[in-house]
């Protein structure tokens, strides 16, 4: 049987960013907080490294077809994500705001927004130690609109 993994996502969203208070003043507390939850059948059994990325983008496009060395798990802050794996000759699942998509270990994907207002998500990687963060790859059947117009993308490791 399977050992399980499961890596827990929190994330704090704040409406607007209030000026730096000083030094132990009280601090508001979070304007909304996202859990989400991704269940890995198998864990990662080498060294391993934990990637965050936060990225919003505005109208229609996908990110380059890629592939990770590990797994991905995102969680959909704000619209609808749109994701594709080619496992089983292409699968595309629609991640609304508040839910949870798990992508498996070196699964080529793809993933973007497909409606036309913002759509903003938190990512995270948890992929072997020293692995690039993704390698650019092709696939039949992948869709292929891209996206132009990311309004704001963060990574960090």
């Amino acid at each position: 049987m399977p050992k399980k993994f499961a890596c827990m996502l929190f994330l704090t969203c704040a409406v607007a960013l209030p000026p730096p208070m000083p030094v132990g003043a009280q601090q508001a507390a979070p304007s909304e907080v996202i859990e989400g939850v991704c269940d890995v059948p198998t864990a990662i059994k080498e060294n391993w490294d934990v990637w965050y990325e936060i990225t919003a983008v505005k109208g229609n496009g996908l990110f380059p077809i890629h592939v990770h060395d590990g797994i991905e798990c995102v969680t959909t802050i704000k619209g609808t994500g749109f994701w594709w794996t080619a496992d089983k000759g292409g699968t595309t699942t629609k991640v609304p705001t508040q839910q949870t998509f798990l992508i498996p270990d070196l699964t080529v994907h793809t993933g973007g927004n497909m409606d036309q207002g913002e759509m903003h998500y938190l990512s995270t990687h948890i992929m072997r130690a020293g692995a690039p963060f993704r390698d650019i790859c092709t696939a039949l059947g992948a869709p292929t609109s891209m996206i132009v117009n990311v309004i704001r993308q963060i990574r960090s490791r």
